[in-house]
């Protein structure tokens, strides 16, 4: 054991510090409960046992970390730059302590380094831009004469020391080039925004390495290639947003590992394959959006397990199947867009009886059976679309029961009958479309009477009757009315100049009965309509000389 010097404790506590600047100081600061501060322009350095002695002496031999030598911002390791010393030397902490008293901490004279972290982030920072082409001005501020990295446009750092890069956020910048390789040394970064620019080039692999990453946006580039399984090596990952690209092969299944994984977006891109059924066990997932590219295979059922999933994109792919029951049974699904797929079999029947759902669009697949009955009392569904199947049977009457309704799309299917009064009597619907059926009998009159309608199709069927004479007191915001195609008579309504929002009137092909008369010259007082389809009717007389002007 080594023999303290004469003078007692102090002298040995001075003696051992002489000897070793950087344990003397890392001892001084967890005597004192301090951390040290190198305050100069916003450069924050913790010591001791806070980040492995980062405040570091022109003695202490400098090694730079196994990854930061593979992810090099700048050199080789071999050329690696040594921690920039302040020019002005700090006073260094001391111990004063005896047998009897409570040690106390003087101060001499140690030079100090600025921290290592927020050196790398800056040096990161620089190799990014050199390798990025990007619109004069926008990246000024990035300038190798900044030490204040922090106060760099698009840049947020943290409150704490040392202060470290936590987000890059660049959105709509103009910025063109590959992502480098450099952003891996932001080992603190949570959020990288890099959305709406003209970034090309593959998704790196090493962007795993950011373990502390939260969102993740590169929407509206121009990236190709895979996205990479090394994505799920982000532990934090709530964000993930691709869409927008030009992305192909297939969507890894360990993404399903980002068990905080809440929002994921890869719509309008070439994905290929199949949905991997491991999203269906996120517990976090609230928004699923695959939609427009080139999925197959059938829809996962487990999707519908999950109890925050709000909003289920899988439209405009190529997948095949019946719609999962467990779908219809979720009670936190609110938006469901299947559209444009090649989905078969029926509507499940719990999908007009939903607790949860607002928006349903099945258009153009190859649905088949019948509109189930409602037996809810008003289930909140506003959109239900159903265009361009196969669904047939009569309209049920108990679809007035979706009393929130706000927008009906049944055109193109195999229905028939008539059309039930109880959708009249929705007081929310705005858009009613049922063209291209096989539709007869008279229209309810309380069709006619809803003064919500901005829209009404129900051409191409057989539907018989004259137009009520009131009509444009009774859709006094119809915008669109579309009752082609069937068999109207009587003359066409002088009260349809009322209706002042009036752009689109088709009356053509309703030739078996006629429309009689002439045009009324109240039509040309409709000062927003375009359109005025008419032929193949009854109708005698000339055009008024609205018309013409």
């Amino acid at each position: 054991m080594t023999t303290p010097p004469e003078g007692g404790a102090d002298e040995h506590v001075r003696a051992k510090a002489d000897d070793d600047p950087v344990r003397e100081l890392s001892n001084a600061a967890v005597l004192s409960g301090a951390l040290c501060n190198v305050g100069a322009d916003a450069m924050h350095t913790a010591c001791g046992k806070y980040t492995g002695s980062c405040c570091l002496s022109p003695r202490t031999r400098w090694r730079k970390p196994y990854w930061r030598s593979v992810l090099s911002t700048s050199r080789p390791y071999h050329q690696a730059r040594r921690p920039t010393v302040l020019k002005r030397p700090l006073e260094r902490l001391a111990v004063s302590a005896s047998s009897t008293g409570p040690r106390t901490v003087g101060l001499v004279s140690l030079p100090l380094a600025t921290c290592d972290e927020t050196e790398d982030d800056r040096q990161a920072l620089l190799c990014f831009k050199s390798q990025l082409t990007a619109p004069a001005g926008i990246l000024a501020s990035w300038s190798n004469t900044s030490l204040d990295v922090c106060s760099w446009h698009g840049i947020t750092c943290s409150t704490l020391s040392p202060r470290r890069v936590i987000a890059l956020d660049l959105d709509s910048e103009g910025i063109s080039g590959s992502i480098p390789v450099c952003i891996a040394n932001l080992t603190s970064l949570t959020r990288l925004q890099l959305s709406n620019n003209s970034f090309h080039g593959e998704i790196p692999s090493w962007l795993g390495v950011l373990s502390r990453l939260s969102k993740f946006n590169l929407s509206m580039n121009a990236l190709e290639g895979n996205i990479p399984s090394e994505l799920y090596a982000c532990s934090q990952l709530q964000i993930l947003d691709l869409r927008n690209n030009s992305l192909h092969g297939r969507i890894p299944p360990n993404l399903g590992r980002c068990k905080h994984l809440q929002e994921i977006n890869l719509s309008n891109n070439n994905i290929e394959g199949a949905i991997p059924s491991s999203f269906g066990n996120l517990p976090e997932l609230r928004m699923l959006v695959l939609n427009s590219n080139r999925l197959t295979g059938n829809i996962p059922p487990s999707l519908g397990s999950s109890g925050f999933l709000k909003h289920l994109d899988l439209g405009v792919n190529a997948l095949t199947g019946v719609i999962p029951e467990s779908l219809a049974n979720s009670s936190s699904l609110q938006v469901l867009w299947l559209m444009s797929n090649n989905l078969t079999g029926e509507l499940p029947k719990a999908l007009f009886n939903t607790t949860s759902l607002l928006d349903i669009s099945l258009h153009q697949n190859n649905l088949v059976g019948s509109i189930p009955s409602v037996t809810a009392t008003s289930p909140p569904i506003q959109y239900l679309d159903l265009r361009n199947n196969h669904i047939s049977g009569k309209i049920p009457s108990s679809i007035g029961n979706l009393s929130s309704l706000i927008d009906l799309r049944l055109t193109e299917n195999n229905l028939y009958g008539s059309i039930p009064d109880s959708l009249g009597q929705i007081p929310t619907l705005q858009i009613l479309a049922m063209s291209i059926n096989s539709l007869s009998g008279p229209v309810p009159p309380s069709l006619f009477n809803m003064s919500s309608l901005t829209f009404l199709a129900i051409g191409n069927n057989s539907l018989v009757g004259s137009l009520p004479s009131n009509i444009g007191y009774t859709l006094p915001n119809i915008q669109a009315l579309i009752l082609s195609t069937n068999k109207f008579d009587g003359p066409i309504p002088d009260s349809l100049a009322k209706a002042y929002n009036l752009r689109m009137l088709y009356l053509y092909n309703n030739s078996l009965t006629g429309l009689t008369g002439d045009i009324p010259s109240t039509l040309g007082q409709c000062a927003v309509l375009e359109y005025l389809e008419r032929q193949s009717n009854f109708i005698v007389g000339s055009i008024p000389e609205a018309f013409v002007n």
